[in-house]
């Protein structure tokens, strides 16, 4: 429980594993193995995609967080059922999970102004180009400088972390806060609950299981009209109607 309360209460960044032992047990020495046999049971218990693993920094919390006298899960702003609910705001705050940016975008605003143009015109945006150029903090910037567009709110789902693409839509729809049941195709129930709803979904870093993610953002483009997505990754999606931003 320390190590999910750790994780929440940074979650608008990744936690190095040193950082999170001495949060969860300070002055104590304790072995690096224990910390990912936490995160392996949590991940159990939330989720695979829960907790995202970033090689090399560390842990980061994933999913969307409600906090207490906020909107009951599922109500919009104007207090509507939402099935595509993500973290209860209160009235007049604007609703996404995306991170706080801690650094200041440069060189780029050029590519941010056509990203933000591709969006104004095509659902699907895909931002390309080599691993370290950019491209994450580029479409979370991008998808910032887009959240009051969309009225049922701009969602990020980290796909860095994920081993398996069979996970990809139970990364979705923890991100968007769509309840699955057990014996439930997370892809259907994706597709259907989502609706009308007039939402951006930004999925990062996908380029490892690409060929999922196209049949999952296919699925969902043709049943919710209202939908976008904008993608990061070194891989196409490949799917009609995408429109692609290149980095050199």
């Amino acid at each position: 429980f320390d190590v999910l309360v750790a994780l929440v209460e940074r979650r608008d960044r990744v936690v190095g594993k040193h950082e999170l032992m001495d949060a969860v047990w300070p002055k104590l020495v304790v072995a690096e193995n224990n910390l990912q046999a936490q995160v392996v049971v949590l991940r159990t218990l939330l989720g695979p995609a829960a907790i995202a693993t970033v090689p090399g920094r560390g842990y980061r919390f994933t999913l969307a967080v409600e906090t207490a006298g906020a909107p009951p899960a599922g109500v919009g702003p104007s207090g509507s059922r939402e099935p595509a609910a993500g973290p209860a705001n209160a009235p007049g705050q604007r609703w996404h999970n995306l991170p706080r940016s801690v650094e200041t975008l440069i060189g780029r605003d050029r590519e941010l102004a056509q990203v933000q143009e591709l969006l104004s015109a095509h659902r699907l945006v895909t931002v390309t180009g080599p691993g370290g150029v950019g491209k994450s903090r580029l479409v979370i910037d991008a998808a910032w400088a887009s959240v009051d567009r969309f009225a049922d709110g701009v969602w990020l789902v980290e796909l860095a972390a994920l081993a398996d693409p069979a996970l990809v839509p139970s990364a979705l729809t923890n991100a968007l806060r769509i309840a699955v049941a057990p014996s439930e195709d997370p892809l259907p129930a994706l597709a259907r609950q989502l609706g009308d709803r007039k939402l951006l979904i930004v999925l990062d870093n996908c380029e490892h299981v690409v060929e999922a993610t196209a049949s999952v953002l296919e699925a969902v483009l043709s049943a919710a009209p209202n939908a976008h997505a904008l993608v990061s990754s070194q891989e196409l999606i490949g799917i009609g109607g995408e429109h692609v931003l290149r980095l050199p």
